[in-house]
């Protein structure tokens, strides 16, 4: 696979799709593990998503083995050649776009309408992006189960699309194990929901200086943060903390230790 061509394309259309990275045993027996997680968090009364969007932000806070879905090389080797060494995760979420009415919940999901996920400062969005999107096939995506809507080369514009709108658009369609990479500023909306259940991840990354979604530092035990591969310590922002105070140390980011 030609990496350097296909970067070349992305950056033309804002979208470019890897096929075929995962294979579909690992895929399977992702989609096994975020079941599970999905009954664990709906008995405990956790946030879930809704009833057309199952959403499950954090997904391997349960089951670390899952954190392997934000570690790919590929994805690695991609984001450090679009941000550089220190780029890190700003979100994560598995999502499963399907008519789930067996349960209720009394939340609401993201996704819905076309929107841009990239940064405004007024009324402009920030170019080039700071960030990127990845989304994670583990299941196949079709036109029939929700899969992402977006509108090629949107990410040159730098305002907001009107969310109810009936823009042209094309449907991200890849097989299960495919990645798709997607600047941040790409106008995108999720397909309608089916009774096809179509599990897949999508990971937000940007450069070390931009906030995250989640206080990664809180969220895990220290035994736990014991077992972090070197990647996964820099990813969830362990490495670009801001100290306490000047006495501790002048630099946000620091890269020795990690």
């Amino acid at each position: 696979m030609d990496i350097s061509n296909k970067i070349k394309q992305f950056k033309k259309t804002g979208i470019e799709i890897f096929p075929d990275i995962l294979d579909k045993n690992t895929c399977k027996s992702h989609v096994s593990e975020l079941e599970k997680i999905l009954e664990l968090r709906k008995s405990k009364g956790d946030y879930v998503g809704d009833q057309k969007n199952l959403v499950l932000y954090n997904f391997f806070e349960e089951n670390l083995n899952l954190s392997s879905l934000i570690t790919l090389p590929l994805i690695n080797e991609i984001m450090e050649s679009l941000i550089d060494e220190d780029y890190v995760l700003i979100s994560n979420q598995a999502k499963n776009r399907t008519n789930s009415q067996h349960f209720n919940v009394n939340n609401k999901s993201n996704g819905i309408g076309w929107h841009t996920d990239g940064r405004f400062v007024g009324k402009d969005q920030l170019k080039p992006s700071l960030c990127y999107t990845v989304i994670i096939a583990l299941e196949d995506f079709t036109e029939h189960n929700g899969s992402t809507r977006y509108i090629i080369k949107s990410h040159n514009k730098n305002y907001r699309p009107k969310r109810n709108k009936n823009y042209d658009f094309s449907t991200l369609e890849m097989s299960a194990g495919s990645i798709a990479i997607m600047d941040t500023s790409l106008w995108h909306t999720a397909g309608p929901p089916s009774k096809k259940s179509r599990w897949s991840v999508f990971n937000m990354y940007g450069p070390w200086f931009v906030k995250p979604y989640f206080r990664y530092y809180d969220m895990f035990e220290e035994k736990k943060i014991m077992k972090f591969s070197r990647l996964l310590h820099k990813l969830l922002h362990f490495g670009s903390n801001p100290p306490l105070n000047q006495n501790e140390r002048l630099a946000t980011l620091k890269r020795v230790g990690l």
